[in-house]
């Protein structure tokens, strides 16, 4: 819930503390004000609008996902490199960057404890989080902005398939944090995507995930994910929903592509799991 993570919070438009302020509603002393959505969630996007933000259709494609296992080995390998970190033992703060509908938040939070932050540009994606974990908070924002978090108050920062913000990250981390971004290999979901003519992973994407956070971030290790799962039309159709492909390609097309397929293919899961420690300042 967001009382557990308002201490957490700033406001985006001049950085000051957030607190309750009258039933339902955060703001700070300068007299910003913001209401808590009925999915329990606030919108602290400062009236940014981010245009790439998953639609309604593309978060419930990706719960028909999940639901599938397509994510399954994938979590199960997060949390056993987040379990292992130090101070993950003891109330951690976990905040995850692009949290989508924060099925991995949750799962971490489980097995650690803490408590965590789910940012997500997505409202229905935001609305979905809140509810996924009693301990998540759940905020609308723009990862490649300015973050309304306070300075130093993260014992980790999870980016699962989601826009890094190296800066951002640096700073609401505390020196001792931790940095776990999982990116897709550039075979992850390879049949799928060859059946229904989704959008490929840029195979420039290691050497940018690489460049994008070596100035900020030394790489400690590096876990790859290998698996498969047997996925019908059904969850073939979910995996292509969820993806940046929705936007371009119809379920129509989708369909058609579909209808010599066979009845369950195989789907290569590909990913691989970095852990990042803080640089010191030089």
């Amino acid at each position: 819930m967001l009382t557990d993570v308002i201490d957490l919070l700033s406001c985006p438009h001049d950085g000051d503390g957030l607190g309750l302020t009258a039933a339902g509603v955060l703001g700070c002393r300068s007299g910003h004000r913001f209401d808590i959505g009925r999915g329990g969630y606030v919108n602290l996007s400062a009236g940014r609008s981010v245009h790439t933000a998953d639609t309604t259709e593309m978060v419930l494609a990706r719960e028909r996902a999940q639901q599938t296992g397509v994510h399954d080995e994938i979590t199960a390998q997060l949390v056993s490199v987040v379990s292992d970190l130090p101070g993950m033992d003891v109330n951690p703060v976990v905040v995850d960057a692009g949290a989508g509908t924060g099925q991995q938040l949750a799962q971490v939070l489980g097995t650690c404890g803490g408590r965590g932050l789910a940012l997500e540009a997505s409202v229905p994606a935001a609305r979905r989080a809140a509810r996924a974990y009693p301990r998540i908070g759940s905020v609308v924002t723009d990862i490649w902005s300015h973050l309304p978090l306070h300075d130093d108050v993260a014992d980790l920062v999870l980016n699962v398939f989601a826009p890094r913000n190296a800066a951002e990250f640096a700073r609401v981390l505390r020196p001792t944090g931790a940095l776990v971004v999982i990116s897709p290999a550039l075979d992850h979901l390879q049949e799928a995507r060859d059946l229904l003519g989704l959008l490929d992973v840029d195979r420039d994407k290691p050497e940018r995930l690489r460049r994008s956070l070596e100035g900020t971030f030394r790489l400690e290790e590096s876990t790859p994910v290998r698996t498969s799962v047997l996925l019908d039309h059904d969850g073939l159709l979910a995996v292509a929903g969820m993806g940046p492909t929705a936007a371009h390609s119809g379920l129509h097309d989708w369909g058609s592509r579909l209808a010599h397929a066979p009845e369950n293919v195989d789907v290569r899961i590909a990913a691989d799991i970095s852990l990042w420690s803080m640089r010191e300042a030089s």
